[in-house]
């Protein structure tokens, strides 16, 4: 998704914020600063920090259906005054909102591919009991006690879960991968 985003560089202040890379921004949100950055490689997380106004500001106003349409509204200041949006860009950090079946795929490969370490499956842990998750190479996680048939294949980008039996008694080779 295509996201442009005009920050202050200064007290980090939402600026701009347009889902059009090739956004307009109006002078007046301009004046009086000295520093601003654009930048059209965020992705929107979807993780929002109100104060409890922010909530009358939905009811008050009809027209906002969406935190798009109110970070529009204090963006362009027309019906509400003196609220501010600050941002915080993470750099190293791995925070995503999974909405549908792309996205979920999207971020279960990353988790595999490890882009997310220190959370990996082979690090995971549940109530802190250590996990029973080996790490193979090619991004291969085989947890606890799992059966696999000579002939299978586990090529890459896999997980296989606990008490797992492929390729066992069909005869047929078998191949997963991603």
């Amino acid at each position: 998704e295509d996201l442009a985003v005009t920050l202050d560089k200064t007290d980090r202040r939402l600026v701009g914020y347009d889902r059009k890379v090739s956004s307009k921004l109006p002078m007046k949100s301009l004046i009086g600063r000295s520093a601003i950055e654009h930048r059209y490689n965020l992705l929107d997380c979807h993780l929002y920090l109100c104060s409890p106004e922010v909530l009358g500001l939905f009811s008050d106003n009809f027209d906002y259906q969406s935190m798009e349409d109110l970070i529009h509204g204090v963006l362009q200041g027309d019906e509400i005054q003196d609220h501010k949006i600050h941002t915080h860009v993470l750099s190293k950090e791995y925070a995503v909102r999974v909405s549908n079946l792309s996205m979920y795929s999207a971020v279960s490969n990353d988790i595999l591919n490890r882009w997310t370490f220190p959370l990996v499956p082979d690090l995971f842990t549940d109530n802190a009991v250590r996990s029973n998750v080996k790490y193979k190479r090619n991004h291969i996680y085989l947890e606890g006690k799992v059966t696999l048939s000579r002939t299978c294949e586990l090529v890459k980008n896999v997980l296989v879960g606990e008490s797992s039996r492929i390729g066992v008694d069909n005869g047929k080779a078998t191949r997963i991968s991603n």
